[in-house]
């Protein structure tokens, strides 16, 4: 699968690379989510340069919240879709997420509307909390 990865700290359109990397397996207790819409923050351009608090170890995957569908796991019904918040290295065709960071978005709403809502209003996300 693809993921947008960093091995370096810097400006995020120098240092940002699409590179083919293993599908991420869910530990138990977590879920494997499919990439629909990724939000791009200024805290997530701050990480890809090293001037933000979190500092990740390299090679890096990028990106905190999105709009997926859940591939499965307990408590979350294959197919649903979700945002997540908080969640590291969603800018990747799949990523793995805490359920409990995981809110169902219902059908009718843009995944544009879905991820801003999540992120704008700060909710909390016990999964099956519905925006």
């Amino acid at each position: 699968m693809k993921a947008l990865i960093h091995h370096s700290f810097g400006n995020p359109a120098e240092v940002l690379t699409v590179e083919d990397v293993a599908t991420p397996e869910p530990r138990p207790g977590e879920a494997r989510v499919r990439l629909t819409l990724a939000a791009i923050h200024n805290h997530d351009l701050w990480t890809v340069a090293g001037t933000y608090g979190y500092r990740p170890s390299f090679p890096a995957r990028s990106g905190t919240e999105a709009v997926s569908v859940v591939e499965g796991v307990e408590h979350l019904q294959p197919g649903m879709r979700v945002a997540t918040g908080g969640t590291f290295g969603v800018w990747a065709e799949q990523f793995v997420a805490k359920p409990a960071s995981c809110q169902s978005t219902r059908s009718g709403v843009h995944e544009g509307a879905a991820t801003r809502r999540r992120v704008q209003f700060n909710l909390p996300h016990p999964a099956g909390t519905r925006l």
